[in-house]
């Protein structure tokens, strides 16, 4: 699973104006990891030591209730970041586990996802 940190995006929007590249470029954190550990990594930032195992029935049905396709999750892909590294970005989180720990830190800090 492809992730990136709100503080990485915003700088890689920032890296690609300046940065003169020319067409897609995967904006997406160096470390793709499979679902179960993004989620565990999650569920261990929040404290929560058990969570509801994410199979494919469960997300189809999620998917219809919200009207959306099960294939955007269930199809995924290690995407990682290869042109931004190319020319130079530097990630601040290029690791989940570090980069959740951070965002939930500061959510209990102000009581709300940072703006």
């Amino acid at each position: 699973m492809s992730w990136i940190h709100e503080r990485d995006f915003c700088r890689v929007i920032e890296f690609l104006i300046g940065a003169g590249l020319e067409g897609p470029v995967n904006v997406c954190a160096p470390e793709p990891l499979p679902n179960r550990d993004f989620l565990r990594a999650y569920r261990h930032a929040w404290a929560m030591p058990l969570g509801l195992p994410s199979t494919a029935g469960l997300i189809r049905l999620g998917a219809a209730v919200m009207n959306s396709e099960a294939e955007l999750l269930l199809k995924s892909r290690s995407t990682v970041p290869e042109r931004l590294l190319r020319a130079g970005f530097e990630f601040e989180f290029p690791a989940w586990p570090e980069a959740i720990t951070t965002l939930v830190k500061e959510v209990r800090e102000v009581g709300h996802a940072p703006r």
